[in-house]
């Protein structure tokens, strides 16, 4: 009798499969899929908004505004809605990344995905990125509600939409410069959301803190300029400068290429900050905040 030989072939260990960035990143989107407060806040915004359209279409005062000054009565509808954007993205990311991370502490998973490969850093900037996308989801949303919203809303109370087509090139690119503003401010709460997270490991501690974080950033800036009225010196009003929220709060009215598109009075740095400064300090922000999240989800405690 004849027995003949089976070969197997076994594969090297480097040839095993290995969690890639691309699965981890679908993995994150299904959890912000899967969520349901992901799908709560963005009803809560969309009955919001609505509520705002319906103000901007009834109100006699917007009437009479795109009647007798069609820009400044565009201006009264844009800039409104882009700090209630703003706002409202803002807290939801801050309170969505936050959870999105602290949770694999809270369950034990992240356990789970160390142990079969995924790397921290990996790990990290797939949450990231998984919610610089539902972030850009929440823009592109708002920004097409909004625009219809508008048009129905000039429609209903002047009878043709002659006041948006006659408004100059400016208007149109200061909604662009404002949606630009929205991204930037979206994308900081982001960072600042898994870093709060990833310091703490809570999935309440870090959500708390993120959201605290500007109203304190904030406070600091005026208890900061006060300091400067008691103590008559500069270096408190000068430290301003370097806050995180007090210069997102000023990148909107920076960006407006008219007089008439300066956005709310919010809180900003004590002295007079330029474009491209305020944008290296919210860069320097975001490199500091993303080196404490590395940092703090490289401690080696995790497995232990």
């Amino acid at each position: 009798m004849t027995v003949r030989s089976l070969s197997f072939q076994v594969w090297p260990t480097s040839r095993l499969a290995r969690p890639t960035f691309k699965g981890a990143l679908r993995g994150e989107l299904s959890k912000l899929r899967l969520n349901r407060p992901t799908w709560v806040i963005a009803g809560l915004g969309l009955l919001f908004l609505t509520l705002m359209m319906v103000l901007y279409a009834t109100q006699p005062f917007y009437q009479t505004s795109f009647q007798n000054q069609p820009l400044t009565g565009f201006y009264d509808i844009l800039h409104p809605l882009q700090l209630f954007f703003a706002a409202g993205a803002g807290v939801a990311l801050l309170l969505t990344g936050s959870r999105l991370l602290a949770m694999e502490y809270d369950l034990g998973t992240i356990r789970v995905l160390l142990s079969r490969g995924t790397g921290r850093q990996q790990l990290l900037l797939a949450k990231i990125a998984a919610l610089s996308i539902y972030a850009l989801f929440l823009l592109v949303g708002f920004a097409v509600l909004a625009a219809i919203g508008t048009v129905v809303a000039v429609q209903h109370q002047t009878g043709s939409l002659s006041t948006l087509q006659g408004l100059p090139v400016v208007a149109w690119e200061n909604v662009g410069l404002a949606l630009l503003s929205c991204a930037i401010s979206e994308f900081s709460c982001v960072l600042l959301s898994v870093t709060m997270a990833a310091l703490l490991r809570s999935v309440a501690s870090g959500m708390v803190l993120a959201v605290v974080f500007f109203p304190v950033d904030n406070g600091l800036s005026m208890a900061l300029s006060q300091l400067t009225n008691l103590t008559k010196s500069h270096v408190w009003e000068n430290a301003t400068a370097f806050l995180y929220g007090p210069n997102l709060n000023h990148l909107p009215g920076l960006l407006a290429l008219h007089q008439s598109a300066s956005v709310g009075a919010l809180t900003t740095p004590a002295v007079r900050t330029s474009l491209p400064e305020t944008l290296i300090v919210i860069a320097a922000w975001w490199l500091f905040l993303l080196v404490v999240a590395m940092a703090s989800l490289g401690r080696h405690d995790v497995l232990n």
